[in-house]
Parts: C-alpha cells; structure tokens; sequence
C-alpha cells in the first residue's frame, strides 16, 4: 500500500504485480512519484533559544582549548564570514538572518564578559584585584591592555585570512558546479 495525498486528500494504493511489470516507455505512460519538501514553521520559546547559544559558545570555547578537540581558532569566523553568511541567510529567509543576529549578539554578550583584559570582563577583574588586594600601578594596566588589543587583533586577522580563503574555495566549488551543469546533457526521451 502506498498513501497518496494530494489538496489534503489522503488516498490509499495498493500496488498489485501489473503495476510492478516493466513495460516499454513508447507504449504505455510511466507512474512517476515526487515528494515535494514541507515547511513546518515550529515557534520556539525565545529563552530556550538564548539558552541553547548560551550553551553552544560555551561548549564552542571549551573546544577550542581542549586539546581532543578539531575545533582550532582558524575554524572561527571572522568579519568575512559573517558578512558571508548574512548575505546567504537573507537570500534564503530573513528570519534566518534574525535568528543569527540574535545568535551573534548572545555570543558577543558572553564573549565580552571574558576576563581578558580589553574586554568589559578584564575590567571587572581589575576592579575585583584592586578591591581585594591593591591598586595595580596605571602603566601595567595600560602595557597588559595593549598587549591584549594587539593579540585580538592579530587574532581578527587571522581569522579573517581563513575566512577569505574558505570563501575563495567556495567560490572555485560554485564555479566548477555551474560548469558540470553547463555541459550536462539530459536525456531525451
């Protein structure tokens, strides 16, 4: 039995051993089947969705120090990429391109609360050393934060190296695709 629905009507088939014989394509019609993809739109709860990217760049920072890992720093993605990938979201669906803003911006909040010097987290652990225990001296702090901005950059730029190079490779996969299909020869029937 195979269930046929078609305007939401649902039609039970039975395939008998006629309809399994081959027969000649000149002589008779063939029985084509196509199953058309459905969109099911499935509203998610807005804080289990920040929850959710919460958990995903911490395990993601996780992975990146842990030495099990094949997650590495060129794997992230930098300005190009993420140009890259809003541009593909919103050719496809703009709540695409919503849902990874969304997603960046959490991972952006999270990120920034890292006590890494330059960021708002390293302040917050200055201010927390200096509370407890004494001033540290302006010249350290400001020879730290340099130190930092030029680590972060450096990183940005690497990044961005293999940002560029993946989108070239894309780029070369896209053009040998269009041309396997420019010299694609149907059959004629």
């Amino acid at each position: 039995m195979i269930g046929i629905q078609k305007d939401k009507t649902r039609e039970e088939v039975s395939i008998t051993d006629a309809m399994l014989s081959l027969k000649e394509a000149e002589k008779s019609p063939l029985l084509g089947l196509v199953f058309e993809p459905q969109e099911v739109l499935i509203y998610s709860n807005p804080i289990k969705q920040i929850t959710q990217n919460v958990v995903m760049t911490f395990e993601t920072l996780h992975a990146l120090i842990s030495r099990k890992s094949d997650i590495k720093i060129n794997n992230l993605m930098g300005p190009p990429g993420i140009i890259k990938l809003m541009h593909a979201f919103s050719m496809h669906d703009l709540r695409l391109v919503l849902w990874f803003v969304i997603m960046l911006n959490v991972n952006l909040a999270i990120l920034n609360l890292l006590p890494i010097p330059v960021l708002d987290g390293g302040h917050v652990l200055f201010s927390t050393i200096e509370k407890c225990f004494k001033p540290i001296p302006l010249h350290w702090i400001a020879k730290i934060q340099n130190l930092f901005v030029a680590m972060l950059l450096a990183m940005m730029i690497y990044v961005s190296f293999f940002d560029v190079k993946r989108w070239q490779g894309d780029n070369d996969l896209e053009h040998k695709y269009t041309r396997q299909q420019a010299l694609l020869i149907e059959r004629q029937f």
